[in-house]
C-alpha cells in the first residue's frame, strides 16, 4: 500500500510538470514574432569609376518591421541593394592635339633677307575632361620662309662715263662737255634707297674751242 501511494505521488508530480511545460510552451508560441523588412532607405552617394565612366550606389533596409522576438526567424534576403548610376559619372579623357593649322603670313627681316612664319594647334582633339591630363607639347611652331623675303639693297653710282664731245661757243671761244653716271651699282631694290646725287656733270673744254675773229683791213 505504501508503495502504491508513493507511485501515485510521483505520477501526480509528473503530470503537474507536464502541464506546466505545456503552458510555458503555449505562452512561448504566443510571443514568437518573425522579422519583417522595413522600407528601403534613400540611395547613397554614387561612387564613380572615371576610368570606365561607370558608377554604383547602394541603399539599405533593416529587419525591424517587425523585429524578430521570442526566437522568431530573421528576415530572408539582403539588407543592401546595389544599382548603377552611370549617368552621374564622367569618363576621364586625356587631351589630344589637333592638326597643325596652315602656315601664317611670312614676316620678313629685309635687313638680312630672312623670314619667319607661324602655325598653331590646340589641345582640342579631344579636349581634356573629367580629370584628364592636358596636352604636353608646344601649341606654336615657327618655320623659315627666306625664299619669300628679299634683302634690302641701297642704290650705288657707277663710274662716270667718258666726257662727251666738246660743244663750242665760238662767239666767246668757250666750250662745255658732259659726262654721266647711273644708279645701277647696285640698283636699289627691296625698299632700298636710291642714289643721292646728280647723274649728269658738265665741264669746260675751252682749250678745244677757238674764238671767231672776223677779218679786217689794215690802214
Amino acid at each position: 500500500m505504501v508503495r502504491f501511494v508513493y507511485i501515485f505521488v510521483i505520477f501526480m508530480c509528473l503530470m503537474r510538470e507536464t502541464n506546466s511545460w505545456r503552458r510555458r510552451r503555449r505562452r512561448r508560441r504566443s510571443c514568437v514574432v518573425n522579422g519583417g523588412w522595413g522600407a528601403w532607405g534613400a540611395w547613397g552617394t554614387c561612387r564613380c569609376n572615371h576610368a570606365t565612366g561607370t558608377g554604383t550606389m547602394t541603399r539599405t533596409r533593416s529587419c525591424n518591421n517587425p523585429t524578430p522576438q521570442c526566437g522568431g526567424s530573421n528576415c530572408a534576403g539582403s539588407e543592401t541593394e546595389t544599382a548603377r548610376c552611370d549617368g552621374k559619372c564622367c569618363k576621364t579623357t586625356n587631351g589630344g592635339f589637333s592638326s597643325w593649322s596652315s602656315w601664317g603670313s611670312c614676316t620678313c627681316d629685309h635687313s638680312e633677307g630672312t623670314g619667319t612664319q607661324l602655325r598653331t594647334r590646340t589641345c582640342s582633339s579631344p579636349p581634356p575632361s573629367c580629370f584628364g591630363k592636358p596636352c604636353t607639347g608646344n601649341t606654336q611652331e615657327f618655320g623659315n620662309c627666306h625664299d619669300k623675303c628679299c634683302r634690302t639693297i641701297h642704290g650705288g653710282f657707277t663710274q662716270w662715263s667718258q666726257w662727251s664731245n666738246c660743244k663750242c661757243n665760238h662767239v666767246d671761244g668757250t666750250g662745255v662737255q658732259n659726262r654721266t653716271r647711273t644708279c645701277t651699282n647696285p640698283r636699289p631694290s627691296c625698299f632700298g634707297k636710291s642714289c643721292n646725287g646728280t647723274i649728269l656733270e658738265f665741264g669746260p673744254c675751252n682749250d678745244r674751242c677757238c674764238k671767231t675773229i672776223h677779218g679786217g683791213f689794215t690802214e
